[in-house]
């Protein structure tokens, strides 16, 4: 947690201005001692006692030495209020007036010293940027502290429950408990207050959120893994797609326990060559020839599915130096197939949205291209359909360095919920891909009004169009209706080895 460096910084802090103020006062005090004995040094005054004694008297003396101690208490005083003041402001959070997460990590350590049973409930507000964009950082901090008092009120009238803010849109619930029943009760509390519309400008804003409770000591022996494990949590949550809750369980110790395996697995695979590729055929729609391959990366030891190690690779960066060995293999494959057949294949590599953080890409692949002797008009980069690809001048860019050397582009899953028709001309892509969801729709409603109208319109924009997850007859002769070009799925085979694809280029020669 990084709450814990800084909170020994923030004690730092305090420490080292603690000690400038005292001395800072010691100085005062000198100064003030060395003024009094100045004064002191005046002639004495003599008294004469009843008996003949007599006695010199000072009271100028008693008067600076008075000075001097009410000084120091004053200053004392000071010291105490201004270290109380630095370590508030250190263990508080600036904008919400909350505990922080310095705070949070010094009652955690402090109950995990004790040996004490608690729990951690994180709060993570999910696509908040999407609020910030809308309404604007102010709106934005607006809406955290409506979100941060409103949880403050439930949180001061229930009993064993401490709020903080762990930062930007994450929260924190410290709760002195250990009973599944009150973490329950909690979390359904809170899920009412943030189900509630948050009134701002005149408008209403609804939040979309995700909670995960992970007790301490029955499912996490230290800080780093309660965190850790209600980041799993709530990833969790988030995958179901809708607001609520998670209480952490045995589940999610094996989930967590599953991707560091598969990540471990997966840095093996990148420095061992441990990937391979299946081709997935796909034909034309008119007369079924076929028309390429869709290289589809896997595991060689088939340890993880594609849907698990996709997105561990994605979590934890390592999409660019995978990436790059999918476009290797493939591009070898074809030149291989180059010397064998008279006809090469098109044959499409999938692009994650995550691999546009590796800026040489499109010139290594270029450059593969021209070693290997495959001409670039066999190639089609998909590129997956993500929030994160958006239509920004950068993005542009970045895809117009494959349409500017021939390379053309197709976006995948078109109709899962991100991309609109005027995307596709925005950023020159050729090729549309529809999503097998759309298809199942259709058998169910029997509609083919929306596949139809997609097709038109990626037609007029000089866009052919594919469909995936064909898998029954009736999909395919709808889609030959309604125009469609290339056709792909279970219908025609599953995903296979080199050799066996082998074998559809011969029968297609």
């Amino acid at each position: 947690m990084n709450g814990g460096k800084d909170f020994f910084d923030g004690q730092k802090f305090i420490k080292k201005s603690s000690i400038s103020v005292l001395g800072i006062t010691m100085l005062f005090a000198l100064v003030i001692y060395c003024f009094s004995r100045m004064v002191i040094s005046a002639p004495p005054h003599y008294e004469a006692e009843p008996g003949g004694n007599a006695f010199r008297e000072y009271p100028i003396q008693i008067t600076a030495f008075g000075i001097i101690i009410l000084l120091l208490v004053s200053i004392i005083f000071l010291l105490y209020r201004h270290q109380r003041k630095i370590t508030y402001m250190m263990t508080h959070d600036s904008l919400t007036g909350i505990p922080n997460k310095i705070w949070s990590h010094r009652k955690v350590v402090d109950y995990i010293a004790a040996g004490h049973p608690f729990a951690i409930l994180l709060l993570s507000l999910n696509k908040f940027k999407m609020i910030n964009d809308k309404l604007g950082r102010d709106g934005g901090d607006i809406i955290l502290k409506l979100l941060a008092d409103r949880i403050s009120n439930y949180t001061l009238t229930a009993r064993n429950l401490d709020f903080t803010r762990y930062g930007g849109d994450e929260f924190i619930i410290i709760i002195d408990s250990d009973s599944r029943e009150y973490f329950e009760e909690v979390c359904t509390e809170i899920c009412k207050e943030l189900d509630k519309p948050f009134i701002y400008d005149d408008g209403s804003i609804n939040l979309n959120y995700s909670i995960c409770v992970v007790a301490y000591p029955k499912y996490a022996q230290n800080e780093m893994i309660l965190l850790k494990l209600a980041d799993a949590g709530i990833k969790k949550q988030v995958e179901k797609g809708e607001n609520g809750y998670i209480i952490c369980d045995e589940s999610i110790i094996e989930a967590e326990e599953r991707e560091k395996a598969i990540l471990h697995k997966l840095n093996e695979a990148i420095i061992n060559d441990g990937f391979k590729l299946l081709y997935q055929a796909k034909y034309n729609v008119e007369d079924r020839s076929l028309f390429g391959f869709e290289a589809l990366l896997r595991m060689e030891d088939g340890y993880a599915y594609p849907g698990e190690f996709i997105k561990v690779a994605e979590e934890n960066r390592l999409m660019i130096p995978i990436g790059r060995k999918l476009t290797e293999i493939a591009i070898k494959q074809m030149a291989n197939w180059k010397a064998k057949f008279d006809k090469l294949p098109i044959v499409s590599i999938n692009f994650s949205t995550y691999q546009m953080f590796d800026e040489d890409y499109p010139d290594y692949l270029l450059k593969l291209l021209s070693i290997y002797e495959v001409p670039v008009d066999n190639i089609i980069i998909e590129v997956t359909e993500s929030a994160s690809l958006s239509d920004r001048d950068d993005t542009r860019e970045y895809l117009k360095r494959f349409t500017d050397n021939g390379i053309r582009l197709s976006i995948d899953d078109f109709g899962t919920g991100y991309s609109s028709i005027s995307y596709l001309n925005n950023m020159n892509f050729s090729e549309l891909k529809i999503d097998k969801s759309l298809l199942d729709q259709y058998l169910l409603t029997k509609d083919k009004t929306m596949i139809a109208t997609i097709i038109v319109m990626a037609h007029s924009l000089g866009c052919h169009v594919v469909a995936e997850g064909v898998e029954v007859e009736a999909q395919a002769q709808m889609l030959k209706e309604v125009g469609g070009d290339i056709i792909q799925g279970y219908l025609f085979g599953k995903p296979e080895e080199a050799t066996q694809a082998e074998e559809r280029i011969k029968a297609a020669q």
